[in-house]
Parts: C-alpha cells; sequence; structure tokens
C-alpha cells in the first residue's frame, strides 16, 4: 500500500496541474466506507508556510484539485512538519490491522475509515473509525514501528448541541 501512495504522489508531483505549486506534502489523506478500503483514492496535501494555506490534489484517472488555499487550522504548539513519505516503513496494512484489533476490543465494527499520514516529529498514521453504533475511535500509529501512541474513544452524540 505504500507503493501505492508513492506512486500517487509521483504522479501527482509530476503533473502540470502541479507545477506551479510553493508548499510541501503534509498530509495523504482518504476517508472511505469499509467496503472501500480496497479500491482508494489518496488526497495528497500540501502546505505552504508563507500564506498559511493548503493545497490538495487527488490522482483519480488524472489529477485533480481537491482544495486551493484552504484555511488551515493549527495548534500554536503543532507546526505543520513536511512528511516525507520515504520516513515511513510501517505499511498502511499493518497499522490498520493493529487499529482493527483496538476496534474489535470495544466490539464495534466500523462504518467509515478515515486515513490520515502525517507527521508530528515521527511519520504517524492516524486512524479513525465512525462506528455503527455512532462511536469515534482514534488511534495514531508510529509510522516507523507498529505501536499505538495514542488512542480516543468517543461517542459521536456527545457533539450535539
Amino acid at each position: 500500500m505504500l507503493t501505492d501512495i508513492q506512486e500517487s504522489y509521483k504522479q501527482v508531483i509530476t503533473s502540470p496541474i502541479f507545477k506551479e505549486e510553493k508548499g510541501f506534502l503534509c498530509n495523504v489523506f482518504v476517508m472511505a466506507s469499509t467496503k472501500e478500503l480496497e479500491n482508494i483514492t489518496w488526497q495528497f496535501g500540501f502546505y505552504n508556510p508563507e500564506t498559511k494555506t493548503m493545497n490538495s490534489y487527488k490522482d483519480n484517472d488524472g489529477i485533480k484539485v481537491e482544495g486551493k488555499n484552504d484555511a488551515v487550522f493549527q495548534e500554536e504548539t503543532q507546526p505543520i512538519e513536511e512528511l516525507k513519505l520515504e520516513e515511513v516503513q510501517l505499511e498502511l496494512e499493518e497499522a490498520l490491522k493493529l487499529a482493527k484489533k483496538h476496534l474489535k476490543e470495544r466490539h464495534e465494527s466500523a462504518e467509515k475509515t478515515i486515513i490520515v499520514l502525517q507527521k508530528q516529529r515521527i511519520p504517524i498514521w492516524n486512524i479513525s473509525f465512525i462506528t455503527t453504533m455512532f462511536n469515534l475511535l482514534n488511534i495514531k500509529i508510529n509510522g516507523k514501528k507498529k505501536q499505538v501512541l495514542d488512542e480516543k474513544y468517543t461517542s459521536l452524540l456527545s457533539f450535539k448541541n
């Protein structure tokens, strides 16, 4: 799966639509139903520190711009870091297997899966499951080795007004 991400990334950065980009890769993202996880299209986010905006590109039968000059929510304590795909050593399949183990321990099943590959000092697989019981399980996994860094479990109903 890392190979798929790397190949899509090369398609994006060699595309004519990309040549004006002034930012650096900061995340790789996908949201899909559990059934769609076998055939996903990755979205690549590029952060421009000068304008503090992000542009997103998707390799989906040709490169498409998914977001242009989007404002970025950024915590003051966590600067946005450049993601270098060659630093990622843990395959997505292994990260998902570990995350699904935690999901199963909670006797839950996923309706939607959100996957973000980002860097916060180290590469991190940030995997969230929206469950059939209206809960959200978020697990952050070290992208260099098979290690859970953080886990949060919340009811989606707690977000209502």
